[in-house]
């Protein structure tokens, strides 16, 4: 193995235009939690999807499998239905593994005992995601 140290731009540049790597350690934060919102890195042609780039169709039957699923999730408001289909991506996800996540981000937050319900976000903001459902302690 030949490891090369790269600036996160270069890096990115690699992965989002000239496909030139075999392997990347990158840190790649979701802007947000709801994966319809990132069906640009879940398509199989979608730009961000760095594990087989710029694809015209998915290679591979579970890519497929992902592309429908991830249509049936856009087409769905319903909490219960959403859940269930994204919990089968990520199984899809788990048996082929395209990519290893192998850091998950250390975030500490603290917050008054005088608040219930508070339920921390590794995604910013990491205290107020949830603000309509943070209610006031019995404490």
């Amino acid at each position: 193995m030949e490891i090369q140290y790269l600036l996160p731009n270069d890096i990115a540049s690699r992965f989002l235009n000239s496909f030139d790597y075999e392997a990347i350690l990158f840190g790649f934060t979701p802007t947000d939690a709801a994966p319809d919102l990132q069906t640009d890195l879940w398509y199989s042609t979608g730009k961000m999807h760095f594990w087989a780039p710029n694809q015209k169709k998915p290679e591979r039957l579970w890519e497929a499998s992902i592309d429908a699923l991830v249509s049936k999730l856009v087409r769905t408001t319903d909490p219960t239905i959403r859940k269930s289909i994204f919990d089968q991506v990520q199984q899809i996800w788990i048996e082929e593994m395209p990519a290893i996540p192998i850091i998950a981000a250390n975030i500490l937050v603290g917050w008054s005992k005088r608040l219930g319900n508070v339920q921390p976000s590794i995604l910013a903001p990491h205290l107020i995601w949830n603000a309509e459902e943070i209610t006031k302690s019995r404490f």
